[in-house]
């Protein structure tokens, strides 16, 4: 079908059966009697043939009471392959627009699915049994009841009488009291005839009336308790449209799009509704969440009316779902996965990108886990933390498990769950575990905010565990995004060395893409916990004070600025209130009496002071130096890595530390300067390249300075920032800004620090490189000089034997002995090395192998007497301070010294015999074989 975003083309196989809307049926709600004057009764489908096909579309043209136009067949009919998985409808509806000069109306149109012929008439027996769901759209908002007459005398205006109507089963005139009109209920609000725009689904149940279709609203006083007894009838709203059925509906000429384009999928524990979208569903309807009922119950499938005319329905078609699709996963509420080819870009064949499928996601940690009670609200409800306060947090609001959960509504509809067992008493070390696991499977209800718990159970702790276990089912594409997932699990490890994390993925469908990554502890140093402080001056705000006001428990202003504020003493307090008597402050003044104008001058004249000192930063948790640099070792793993800390600053009142490492080299570095980045001990992966960390990386560091080629050398930069409120850039918290000068000030000192520790190590390093570089410079001619001085002494030696024998050819003038020296000591001496070298030629001790082997160990021996002269050079005259430094210490150049940390070790036996020295003690970890220690 044309225009509709169903597709399963690429991958799978559909079957669509093109629906002939002439065989379907007509049902409508009675007549009320006591309607407006002017109302219209009955409904006029049209059923047409459009598009080459036979009833291909229908229009219903009245302006009437409720009406359904409905299938012969039910929803889940066997007929339908594997209908426990569910079918799928398409079509498309639009609203034609009046004649010119004509109103515009605004009512209702929709589907009504699981009706079935008799739960809109009042005479049939099995109308107390109506249950269906209704999809209903309303273009505008109004307030409307359609019993408005007046009644007549001795008539009970809570009534409605209707000729043959008893939910009893007889067929005498009876009166119903709709619950729905007696203005006196307690708690019935003044809204509640009013019809609210937008796509909603509700529950039908028993004889509903008008004004409920109407609103959409259940009286308080209705008694649902009795199961299957809804004789008085009631609507129960479960849900309404999140994007586009959000509003109402618009005529074609005030779209873009001349039609809406419907997609129902219905199983018997859910029903999802699309709306001009494929990716997401406008709305998600859940068995769990019906009255008295866990599945649908089953029936008709049918064109809803009420109160609008010239709606018409085009192009409907039955479709059974795609082979990908009839795959169940092992869930209670399976979802269905995506069509095969549905990813999104092509690839370097040009072929569609690897399909979405959907992820069970198992996290487990071993932390203090969560209270019985608390589990619903702390993941079930957005913006319920404990993390509230200034204080140096990894979250805040209370936004990032409730994330997780949303997700996995959004993508499957299923809902989460969570193990785990609480630690009540932290100080008991022998029993670091709680008495129970708790159980919990919930879902959220975003409308309202709140969680909806289906389980929540406890049983006995026989494991001893503790922490907690978060499993959730969502959809994705694991080739787009397994690049992101392995980044952030490699720079986690390298920000908490003190802890073992594990990823293992697993692939049903081809074991060989099965992985798994683990990075071991390195540190036994935690961070000390951060410690929550109060607000300094500097930053607070008109909102904050005025809430500290209400809740602080000081009798007077100046209490109040000594107390509930830090860095303001007795002396600075009282100094504030005189500057602020011509706006009516007073020492005497009570918190409670502080005006709202007031408030705007103190926090204006807090802000503005400089009589308070900044925040120190004791308050903060930092990693540390040496937790820094074992993360970088045990994942990086690279050549050299350089590490530093920066004094304290503050911004706006908040106070923050930052801690840097430049490293060199590592197993899968590459070339340039790649920057990894962390806020308060968080990994930040995207958005890298507007980060204050990036920015100085890049820009404010002379790298050649320090003896570091920043395109050849494989650098890693690693910056963390620390802060009771770390100044991220937009509402993502992907990356820090530039722009506040005292935090890329501190980013650039502790990058410069760094780079200054490795300017030693690089310019040894780079000397080692020269050196060896000239080594293989000169052992590279080795070959061709031996070959060459023993063919010089070969042929010397022919010739004297050919001297000997009286056969010496004459040699050239040119080549002939100078004369000067023959005769001289100097001739005897060079004649007698030559005679020796001559004769150890003869007897082979004289080689080009040995020549060559000889000349090899020359440079080596020049070499290591350069790299002598070297150290002491670089470092001063040897002597002294600089020359311990240097070569004169018996190091040899290639040696690089490596900081030295010592670590200590608790809980150690005093038992153990100790060596006692003035400068420290030595103490072994456990007793040794012999003992005192002998030496050798």
């Amino acid at each position: 079908m044309s225009g509709l975003c169903r597709d399963c083309s690429n991958g799978g196989s559909s079957t669509v059966t093109p629906i002939d809307l002439n065989d379907w049926s007509v049902h409508l709600y009675p007549e009320i009697k006591n309607d407006c004057p002017g109302s219209t009764f009955g409904a006029n489908w049209f059923v047409q043939d459009a598009s080459g096909r036979r009833g291909d579309t229908v229009i219903q043209t009245l302006n009437g009471q409720q009406t359904m136009f409905c299938s012969p067949f039910n929803i889940f009919d066997p007929f339908f392959s594997d209908f426990d998985d569910g079918v799928t409808f398409t079509g498309q509806i639009k609203v034609e627009e009046p004649p010119t000069g004509e109103t515009r109306d605004d009512d209702y149109f929709g589907f009504a699915l699981g009706f079935n012929p008799g739960d809109e008439l009042p005479d049939a027996a099995d109308s107390r049994g109506a249950d269906f769901i209704l999809v209903d759209w309303k273009r505008d908002s109004q307030l409307y009841s359609n019993s408005c007459r007046e009644d007549e005398p001795g008539e009970d205006d809570n009534c409605l009488r209707f000729p043959g109507y008893d939910p009893r089963g007889s067929n005498q005139p009876v009166e119903q009291c709709d619950p729905v009109r007696c203005q006196d209920v307690a708690g019935l609000p003044s809204d509640w005839n009013e019809a609210t725009e937008g796509l909603a689904a509700s529950q039908v149940l028993g004889l509903a009336h008008a004004d409920l279709f109407w609103s959409h609203f259940s009286c308080p006083a209705t008694d649902r308790s009795n199961e299957g007894d809804f004789s008085t009838g009631f609507i129960e709203e479960l849900t309404r449209g999140e994007t586009r059925g959000n509003t109402g509906w618009n005529y074609e000429q005030d779209r873009n799009k001349e039609w809406y384009d419907f997609r129902f999928d219905i199983s018997r524990t859910r029903i999802r509704v699309y709306v001009d979208n494929c990716e997401v569903p406008e709305m998600t309807i859940r068995a769990e969440d019906l009255i008295s009922r866990n599945r649908f119950n089953d029936g008709k499938f049918c064109f809803y009316n009420y109160s609008q005319e010239n709606v018409r329905y085009k192009g409907f078609a039955l479709e059974e779902r795609c082979d990908p699709e009839n795959a169940r996963p092992p869930s209670p509420t399976p979802p269905p996965p995506p069509p095969a080819g549905k990813g999104k870009g092509k690839g370097k064949g040009g072929g569609s990108s690897a399909a979405e499928g959907y992820f069970r996601i198992k996290v487990r940690d071993n932390g203090c886990g969560m209270a019985h009670d608390a589990i619903p609200n702390l993941l079930g409800r957005v913006l319920s933390g404990s993390k509230y306060g200034v204080r140096q947090t990894r979250g805040k609001f209370g936004l990032g498990a409730k994330m997780a959960l949303i997700w996995s509504k959004k993508s499957t509809g299923v809902p989460i769950r969570v193990t785990t067992s609480h630690n009540t008493s932290r100080s008991d070390a022998a029993r670091p575990y709680g008495p129970h696991v708790s159980r919990c499977v919930l879902d959220i209800d975003i409308y309202k905010n709140r969680p909806r718990v289906l389980e929540h159970t406890k049983r006995t702790n026989s494991d001893c565990w503790v922490g907690t276990e978060f499993e959730v089912l969502i959809g994705g594409n694991w080739t787009t995004y397994k690049s992101r997932i392995v980044q952030y699990l490699l720079q986690l490890a390298i920000i908490t060395p003190y802890a073992s994390l594990e990823l293992h993925y697993k692939n049903l469908a081809d074991p060989k893409k099965d992985m798994s990554i683990r990075y071991g502890r390195r540190s036994e140093q935690m961070p000390p916990p951060a410690r929550e402080v109060k607000h300094h001056p500097s930053s607070v705000n008109n909102l904050l004070v005025q809430q500290l006001l209400d809740r602080s428990k000081s009798k007077t202003i100046v209490k109040f600025l000594t107390t509930d504020l830090s860095a303001v003493g007795p002396s600075v307090a009282k100094r504030l209130v005189q500057e602020l008597e011509e706006d009516g402050f007073y020492d005497d003044m009570s918190p409670s009496d502080v005006s709202d104008r007031q408030i705007t001058r103190l926090v204006q004249l807090l802000r503005m002071s400089s009589a308070f000192k900044a925040p120190d930063g004791t308050c903060l948790s930092p990693l540390g130096e040496y937790n820094l640099s074992l993360g970088i070792r045990k994942v990086v793993e690279p050549d050299v890595v350089a590490t530093a800390r920066d004094k304290p600053g503050a911004y706006e009142g908040h106070p923050f530390i930052v801690e840097a490492a430049v490293s060199i080299g590592g197993k899968s570095a590459r070339e340039g300067i790649t920057v990894y980045r962390f806020a308060n001990r968080i990994p930040l992966l995207f958005e890298g390249g507007s980060d204050v960390a990036t920015r100085v990386a890049n820009n404010k560091i002379k790298w050649s300075s320090y003896k570091i080629d920043h395109k050849r050398d494989r650098i890693g930069v690693f910056v963390s920032i620390v802060s009771t409120k770390v100044p991220f850039k937009g509402t993502g918290k992907e990356y820090i800004g530039d722009d506040i000068t005292e935090l890329q000030l501190s980013v650039k000192r502790a990058l410069q620090s760094c780079c200054q520790q490795l300017r030693s190590h690089l310019t040894k390093r780079n000397a080692i490189r020269d050196q060896k570089e000239r080594k293989n410079r000169l052992n590279k001619y080795v070959p061709d000089i031996s070959r060459s001085l023993f063919g010089i002494l070969d042929s010397m030696r022919k010739r004297k034997l050919a001297q000997a024998d009286g056969t010496a050819l004459l040699a050239s003038p040119r080549k002939q002995k100078r004369t000067r020296l023959i005769g001289t000591e100097v001739d005897r001496t060079l004649v007698g090395y030559a005679d020796e070298l001559l004769e150890k030629v003869d007897r082979e001790e004289i080689s080009e192998e040995s020549i060559g082997q000889y000349l090899i160990d020359a440079v080596d021996a020049q070499c290591d007497a350069d790299d002598g002269k070297g150290g002491a050079s670089e470092h001063g005259s040897g002597t002294g301070k600089g020359g311990d430094k240097g070569g004169g210490n018996g190091r040899r150049l290639g040696e690089i010294s490596q900081p030295l940390f010592l670590v200590p070790i608790y809980g150690v036996s005093n038992d153990v015999p100790a060596i006692h020295h003035p400068l420290f003690t030595f103490r072994p970890t456990k007793t040794p074989e012999r003992w005192p220690l002998e030496a050798d």
